[in-house]
């Protein structure tokens, strides 16, 4: 069974919120990829200078993308449509746009590029975890209990344990015809794993048990979890309940900008619903809307036509607005308080991700645009029409199991990429300007590289002054960008209402207080400062790396590594580069013991060599056939066990170490010389020497036949 079919994408068709929606092919819509980012370069200054390049070349450049944290299909296909080409890890500078499935730590954005954009922001997690997303919510619900009031009431377990269990030691005067049900969830959990719904304290202590407590403290699990209060008068679809999952994209932190997509998906249950009871409790189908759930179920109906809005188990959001305004209901006040949620649930993550970035790349330097992130927001709407806000992902699927899902989810990751704004020419100019701009630091002005000069018109304004001025340029450069760029998004913040926009200012600043007063800013300090230092250090291993691999060195391991990557970064603090090869090869060896231990580097097989290692008896270590195994063995039946076993173990590595390193062959052929070289020698005489011997012998051979003749003739 499935919700009935309301309508077809062909009949209600994808309303236009931009004239960029009015292309006449895909092509056309995705044309413009030219970034904005760079204060000396407006979007008008890139196209105009792309254009003219290209005439001059024939050609444009082509964006590079890294995608080799993303395990999705989908983006290659959007790649490969826009003509861009796919690199990998090997080189941090060949990439244009990173695209990760997972969240990022601050060194790896202490690392980017003048020009090079990533799709998360560290700090995110602060409303895509449950926990966090719980407390930073319900921090702010106390201080505006009427804006924040979207979100059902969250217990954060363990920490809130007796809270949760009181829960159902009351009643709800309101509700005394109704069990309260809850609904724990693992903290990172996702696709319905883990989920248990609850209506009593001993069906939470089972629960939690389960997922990490039990034994002396039933209930008292170890796991970070979630206890939310069910929605048990879900709005539904003939019978189905349903949730939506709603596309928002957080282009910037700081101005804060937040575009919502114009669609989405809405996946439905696929066993009718039933106000919760101890008898359907564990029926899945019925309560969780997890597509990954569902689709196991033989009642699910897969959308096979990518026209069809409103058909199957899983629908558009235009179809559910078409099926919203055939039953009279007030779709767009409803997607007006989507939109609302989704502003605040941002704008509660707002302080941490301004920090992070401002803290991981400094606004002298930065644009401000080097991080964006698609959100993918849970929403569910009860029998009064008003969403719920379920939770938020980082990560959101971009699987395509049926047309439908295809069609919603390749428009926006293009719309998100031309929003964006991605050029390769217009970053390779942003990365010479960044390039010329840190001479000019370095010779106090003096440099008179490309379109650089010092900030002689900005003399006599204070740090704050050029910051703010670069801002509003920045802002004003943006905002042109957006209005011919938006495609299928439309901005929520800041909000087109004044009144509105007031009050999420207010909001916004409250936000800030509250975060300040709770110590993190300190917090953050220390973390960053890690995160500082990890970040020059990886910098400078994919350095070290590719010199190594440059000149056709082996990369050395272990302790010689970690010495090798301490003395570039000496050298580079010292002079700037990570320093010589032969050097830090030289280190390497020296921290693995010398020529005798440093086998890592490649072997060059000649007598010297060879000799070294028969000396060292490595050959029989290799075989595992040493004197020392054979005594140890047979010292084992005297007590000695521990050591013939540390003794058999060291060998076993031995010959797996140097067999894989050489190959069986060369082992044996050193075998052979081994056996050679410990074989007594002739002992050595003189040229007279042996001449008397030659002679005594003769005389012996000659007595020996007279003798024989004689004895004849008798």
């Amino acid at each position: 069974m499935a919700p009935r079919s309301a309508s077809s994408r062909s009949s209600s068709g994808r309303p236009s919120t931009s004239s960029s929606e009015t292309s006449n092919s895909d092509n056309e819509r995705h044309n413009h990829q030219h970034s904005p980012g760079h204060p000396s370069y407006s979007p008008s200054d890139m196209l105009r200078a792309a254009s003219k390049k290209a005439r001059k070349r024939g050609g444009t450049s082509t964006v590079a993308i890294n995608l080799s944290s993303c395990k999705y299909p989908l983006l290659r296909t959007v790649k490969s449509k826009l003509g861009w080409k796919e690199v990998y890890d090997d080189d941090p500078d060949a990439w244009n746009l990173y695209w990760t499935d997972t969240s990022i730590t601050a060194d790896r954005l202490m690392r980017l590029k003048p020009g090079q954009k990533i799709n998360h922001f560290v700090g995110m997690l602060e409303i895509c975890r449950k926990r966090s997303l719980a407390r930073n919510l319900a921090r702010l619900e106390v201080v505006y209990p009427h804006e924040f009031d979207f979100s059902p009431k969250t217990y954060n377990l363990p920490a809130q344990l007796e809270e949760f269990l009181e829960e159902f030691r009351t009643v709800d005067d309101a509700k005394k015809s109704r069990r309260k049900t809850f609904i724990l969830k693992p903290d990172a959990g996702c696709q319905g794993r883990g989920i248990s719904l609850v209506q009593d304290e001993r069906q939470a202590c089972k629960a939690l048990d389960s997922l990490g407590g039990g034994g002396e403290n039933v209930g008292r699990t170890k796991a970070p979890v979630v206890a939310q209060r069910y929605l048990d008068r879900p709005l539904l679809i003939d019978g189905y309940k349903f949730d939506l999952r709603v596309y928002a994209l957080v282009l910037c932190a700081d101005p804060l900008r937040i575009f919502l997509f114009d669609d989405g998906l809405a996946r439905f249950c696929t066993e009718k619903y039933e106000a919760p009871k101890s008898s359907n409790l564990k029926t899945a189908y019925m309560h969780l809307t997890n597509y990954a759930v569902n689709k196991k179920n033989d009642n699910f109906v897969f959308n096979e036509d990518g026209d069809s809005d409103a058909a199957g188990s899983k629908w558009t959001i235009h179809g559910l607005r078409q099926w919203m305004e055939d039953s009279n209901l007030d779709f767009n006040k409803m997607w007006a308080e989507v939109k609302d949620l989704i502003v605040k649930t941002v704008i509660s993550a707002q302080p941490a991700l301004a920090y992070n970035y401002k803290q991981a790349l400094p606004p002298e330097t930065n644009d401000g645009y080097s991080c964006f992130e698609i959100l993918g927001l849970d929403v569910m709407m009860d029998q009064d029409l008003k969403p719920w806000l379920i939770e938020a992902n980082h990560s959101p699927s971009f699987t395509t199991d049926t047309p439908l899902d295809l069609a919603v989810k390749e428009d926006l990751i293009s719309d998100t990429i031309d929003l964006v704004g991605i050029d390769a020419k217009a970053l390779a100019k942003m990365e010479e300007k960044a390039k010329a701009d840190a001479m000019s630091r370095l010779f106090a002005g003096k440099w008179t590289g490309s379109r650089t000069s010092s900030a002689s018109s900005e003399d006599g304004k204070t740090r704050e002054e050029r910051l703010q001025t670069r801002r509003e340029r920045l802002l004003r450069e943006r905002e042109k960008w957006e209005e011919e760029h938006s495609g299928s998004y439309e901005m929520v913040y800041p909000s087109p209402d004044p009144e509105r926009q007031a009050t999420y200012e207010q909001l916004l600043q409250t936000c800030k207080e509250l975060w300040e007063t709770k110590g993190q800013p300190h917090n953050l300090n220390q973390v960053m400062e890690r995160a500082k230092k990890q970040a020059l250090r990886k910098a400078t291993e994919t350095e070290v790396r590719l010199l190594f691999k440059k000149t056709g060195r082996r990369q050395p391991t272990g302790d010689g590594w970690r010495k090798v990557i301490d003395m570039a970064l000496e050298n580079k603090h010292r002079t700037g580069r990570v320093g010589d090869v032969a050097a830090l090869a030289s280190v390497a060896r020296t921290a693995a013991g010398g020529d005798k231990g440093g086998w890592w580097s490649g072997f060059s097989y000649d007598k010297t060599l060879l000799d070294r290692m028969i000396d060292a008896d490595l050959v029989q270590n290799a075989h595992g056939l040493t004197a020392t195994s054979r005594r140890s063995s047979a010292s084992s039946t005297e007590g000695n066990g521990e050591d013939d076993r540390k003794s058999k173990t060291t060998s076993k590595i031995q010959t797996t170490t140097y067999e894989r390193l050489m190959g069986k062959k060369t082992m044996d052929a050193l075998a052979a010389a081994k056996e050679a070289k410990t074989q007594p020698a002739a002992p050595s005489v003189t040229p007279q020497q042996a001449a008397a011997a030659a002679a005594a012998a003769a005389a012996k051979a000659a007595a020996a036949k007279a003798a024989k003749a004689a004895a004849a003739a008798a």
